[in-house]
């Protein structure tokens, strides 16, 4: 192999190990610090607060049950917002859904909880608002069995 089509072959390796990082890397990384906020039940509206943005409102429409859909509503986003469910060090499969901007101002989606055959109640939704993510740590009593009361 001539020396022209060896550093051929190692740029098109290159410019394949560039390409194949920026199509698995890291995607849609937040530019400031995760906010972790409490919200024991998203049947009742959680606020969080965000520096130099306008706070957001949360709740579950309805409460959320254990199984089955339900609609996630948000208000104080700018311009997008996305929420994924996990468990604190358990990961749960893709399960990330957009909300849709409504004509009030608030942004819904309508979701589900992922499987988790353990039983577990604690819930991590975590949330991509305006390029903010913000981690609010629930719980749904009864999961697998009831709904929020």
């Amino acid at each position: 192999m001539t020396a022209h089509k060896q550093w051929l072959a190692l740029l098109v390796a290159a410019l394949g190990m560039i390409g194949l990082y920026t199509w698995l890397g890291p995607r849609n990384v937040a530019a400031t610090p995760a906010i972790r906020v409490d919200c024991p039940s998203l049947a009742q509206a959680c606020e969080v607060q965000r520096p130099n943005l306008p706070a957001i409102r949360l709740q579950v429409i309805g409460g959320v049950p254990a199984q089955g859909q339900f609609t996630l509503q948000l208000t104080g986003a700018q311009q997008a917002a996305s929420a994924s469910w996990q468990m604190s060090g358990m990961e749960m499969g893709p399960n990330r859904y957009q909300l849709q901007a409504q004509s009030d101002g608030s942004y819904r989606a309508s979701m589900a909880l992922p499987m988790c055959t353990q039983q577990r109640h604690d819930w991590v939704l975590q949330l991509n608002i305006d390029g903010q993510l913000i981690e609010v740590l629930t719980s749904v009593p009864g999961t697998g069995q009831g709904a929020v009361k």
